[in-house]
């Protein structure tokens, strides 16, 4: 998560396709979109005035910034998040928060400023940007079944958190535990970031008193890790990659912040960590799992916008100081994919906040988006790199429109057999509150996740599948550009016609693969892979709803009322 913007939270708080007699559309504009709201035979605002005003009930949700979901062997659902906030659920759809919120909560880690005293000495509390205060952000937890106590036992919760000081000094460390609750017992820091070559002590004075901290490279664990790459018995700076530092101090653009970190564990039994903030990029580190120890490269090397490195490990996204923060990977036994999300723009509600997406068929890369872009950009930036999952935007049931989603986990839930996002949400009310909140996504023929539009109400995917009939009418349609959008993305209105066609906002055409829940799209140059589903929206209202990926990054979701 971006610093700065955090300093604003905590001071504001598969078969053949049966073509329905598809005709060939009239394209108005690049993406096959008019202004014009027309559509045949239909009347426009028909779904919000059956509405009658009601629309969305109330925000009653949670409060946890940098959600990491987890689920227990017993069915219990565990979210943890910056600041020291946790809740639990036993659905999905209604949560409680668990212990007391904020830092003054020792059900964690203990005592804070003892027990995370090692990774406090160089960053996140009393110091720069958290004078008088904490840092504790964006931690992941996860059991490792792998994971060997001091007494020989196996097995533990693991939490790995991260802690700040600036935008590019930082560290993540990890706790352990035998309970998903805890208290977490802390093991070790294992990555650092925004040190210096050369001595530079900094002070802070605050009601917490006088703290000085010297970032030197030398203050970190950083010729250890060389030393076990090289077999050299002494490290000076000379052995270290020169591009770590610059004539201001630690090369961002480079490498990485040390934050947000995402524990996966492979199929192959492997564990990894990414992690990253704007800066570098997203990195990627194996860990052992009987330690939870990071297992680093022996050999840095650089190769187009990809680079390898003894210390950080490897990049696999962003770089360059552009946007993109809170990575989460997840894998898909059955695509046999590897789902990287992370979240472009500046996290406050009018600022562009979103929801990237990227696949790879191997843990560390290379990650892809749908159009084939590799997400390690240059340094010309990521515009329209990603798929767009989800940006600000307004549907026809929202007393006001939600703004800013981002910094999300996700997880696959092998005992219901779905697939859920879960993020925290701010909205148009004028201040910078936040939610969780949770979606089912649905793979399409391309194996792309599809997010459903509304929060997660029990809903499952049919199997019975859809027919022609079933699906057509007018829509109310969202489609979203791999934009930083700062405003909200508008509804718009379409008719899914019996004839293949689309029209109104959208002109193109449809397929429906019948007796199954996969529909095709196709706008202009774009084709639009998506999926149909039953549901309720977030005023309780039953809808027909599809949620597709395009060729080109955008997304398209569509509701449609009885």
């Amino acid at each position: 998560m971006n610093r700065m913007a955090k300093q604003v939270i905590i001071s504001a708080l598969a078969g053949a396709l049966a073509l329905t007699g598809c005709q060939k559309s009239s394209d108005s504009g690049e993406e096959g979109t008019t202004a014009k709201k027309v559509v045949n035979n239909a009347e426009p605002e028909a779904a919000v005035k059956k509405l009658d005003g009601t629309k969305q009930i109330h925000l009653t949700n949670i409060s946890v910034h940098d959600p990491t979901i987890f689920k227990d062997k017993d069915g219990t659902y565990y979210l943890y998040g910056s600041h020291l906030a946790q809740a639990t659920s036993k659905d999905l759809m209604k949560f409680e928060y668990l212990g007391v919120q904020g830092y003054t909560n020792k059900t964690v880690y203990g005592p804070l400023s003892e027990s995370l005293a090692d990774s406090f000495s160089w960053a996140g509390m009393n110091d720069e940007d958290c004078k008088g205060g904490y840092a504790v952000w964006a931690p992941d937890i996860s059991y490792n079944p792998a994971y060997e106590w001091k007494d020989g036992s196996k097995g533990a919760y693991m939490l790995y958190y991260c802690t700040s000081s600036t935008y590019i000094r930082s560290c993540i460390g990890y706790a352990v535990s035998k309970k998903a609750e805890g208290p977490f017992e802390y093991v070790d820091t294992i990555i650092y970031s925004g040190f210096t070559k050369n001595s530079t002590p900094v002070t802070t004075t605050s009601n917490l008193g006088t703290k000085t901290v010297d970032i030197q490279y030398t203050n970190t664990n950083i010729e250890d890790v060389y030393k076990e790459a090289t077999g050299k018995t002494s490290i000076t700076v000379a052995d270290l990659s020169s591009d770590y530092f610059t004539d201001k101090g630690f090369n961002n653009r480079l490498y990485p912040n040390a934050i947000d970190p995402g524990i996966l564990y492979d199929p192959d039994g492997k564990m990894w960590m990414c992690y990253g903030s704007w800066s570098g990029g997203i990195y990627q580190l194996e860990l052992d799992p009987k330690t939870g120890e990071a297992i680093h490269p022996t050999e840095s090397s650089k190769e187009d916008n990809v680079i390898t490195d003894i210390y950080f490990g490897k990049k696999i996204a962003g770089g360059y100081a552009a946007s993109g923060e809170g990575p989460y990977i997840i894998y898909d036994e059955n695509s046999k994919y590897y789902y990287l999300f992370m979240s472009y723009g500046y996290l406050t509600a009018n600022d562009g906040y979103n929801i990237r997406m990227f696949r790879s068929e191997n843990p560390d890369g290379p990650y892809t988006d749908a159009a084939g872009n590799e997400a390690t950009w240059d340094a010309s930036g990521h515009e329209g790199i990603g798929v767009k999952v989800m940006g600000s935007y307004s549907l026809p049931c929202l007393s006001y429109n939600y703004m800013a989603p981002g910094h999300n986990s996700a997880l696959v839930d092998t005992d219901e057999n779905k697939i859920f996002l879960v993020y925290h949400q701010r909205f148009s009310t004028g201040n910078e509150g936040h939610e969780v909140r949770v979606h089912q996504m649905l793979m399409n023929r391309d194996n792309w996740p599809c997010v459903l539009p509304y929060e997660y109400a029990g809903e499952t995917a049919s199997t019975e599948g859809y027919k022609a009939k079933d699906i057509c009418g007018t829509y109310y349609v969202l489609k979203q550009d791999p934009t930083d959008n700062k405003t909200a993305a508008e509804y718009k209105t379409i008719s899914v016609n019996e004839d293949g066609t689309i029209s109104g906002y959208l002109n193109g055409k449809w397929e429906l693969e019948e007796g199954t829940s996969f529909l095709k799209i196709k706008i202009a140059a774009a084709t639009y892979e998506g999926v149909l589903c039953d549901m309720k929206d977030e005023a309780g209202t039953s809808c027909l709803v599809f949620s597709a990926t395009g060729s080109n990054n955008v997304t398209l979701w569509g509701t449609k009322y009885e």
